[in-house]
C-alpha cells in the first residue's frame, strides 16, 4: 500500500494508506487533489506540499527554525556534536532559541 495526501492550496488535509486503484475509482475531492507521497518522504496534516519540488514538507517546530534546501527544518543553533557520547537529554528551547539540558538517561543495564 501507498500514502497518499490529500492536498489543497499547497497544504496538507488528510494522509491515508491505499492501493493505486483505489484512489482511482475515488471521486475528485471538492477542493484540491489527491497526491502520492514518495517512499522516501512523509506526508504530515498540517504541513504542506511543495508541487514543483515534489516534496513535503513537515509542520514548522519553531518559530526560528528555518527551511534548508533539502526541504528540511533546521535550529539556528546546531544540535550539540557531543549529544551521542553523553547520556545528557537534550532539547530546543524557543524561549531562548538554544539547545538545554533537561535531564538524563539512566545508565544502560
Amino acid at each position: 500500500m501507498s500514502q497518499y495526501a490529500h492536498v489543497h492550496d499547497g497544504n496538507v488535509l488528510q494522509v491515508i494508506e491505499a492501493d493505486a486503484a483505489h484512489i482511482a475509482e475515488r471521486p475528485e475531492p471538492d477542493v484540491g487533489k489527491w497526491v502520492s507521497v514518495p517512499e522516501d518522504q512523509l506526508a504530515d496534516i498540517g504541513g504542506t506540499y511543495n508541487d514543483s519540488a515534489n516534496r513535503f514538507i513537515n509542520p514548522k517546530p519553531y518559530n526560528s527554525w528555518v527551511l534548508n534546501g533539502e526541504y528540511v527544518w533546521v535550529p539556528p543553533i546546531p544540535y550539540p556534536a557531543d549529544y551521542a557520547t553523553t547520556n545528557k537529554i537534550i532539547e530546543w528551547d524557543e524561549e531562548t532559541t538554544s539547545w538545554i539540558e533537561t535531564g538524563t538517561m539512566p545508565p544502560p543495564p
